[in-house]
C-alpha cells in the first residue's frame, strides 16, 4: 500500500487545521459548562462509572469528596 499524500497539514498553512482548532475549544467550553452544573455526587457517580469503582482520579474523588463533606456538615 503506497501512501503518496500522507500530509495531515492544512494547504496554505504551517500548522493542522485552523478552523478544528476553533471548533474543538468550543466544544471543550460546552463540555466543562455541562460537567460544571452537576452535582459533585453526580460527578462521583460518572468516574465510578468511567474508571471503576474508587479507581484513579485521587485527587478529584478528594476534591468532591471534600465539597460532599462540607454539604453534609452544613
Amino acid at each position: 500500500m503506497k501512501r503518496a499524500n500522507n500530509d495531515r497539514k492544512y494547504n496554505g498553512t504551517s500548522s493542522h487545521r485552523p478552523d478544528n482548532l476553533k471548533f474543538r475549544r468550543e466544544e471543550a467550553k460546552e463540555r466543562q459548562a455541562a460537567y460544571d452544573k452537576l452535582a459533585p455526587s453526580t460527578k462521583l457517580m460518572l468516574l465510578d462509572s468511567r474508571l471503576g469503582a474508587g479507581v484513579g482520579a485521587k485527587k478529584q474523588r478528594a476534591k468532591l469528596n471534600a465539597l460532599l463533606e462540607g454539604k453534609k456538615d452544613q
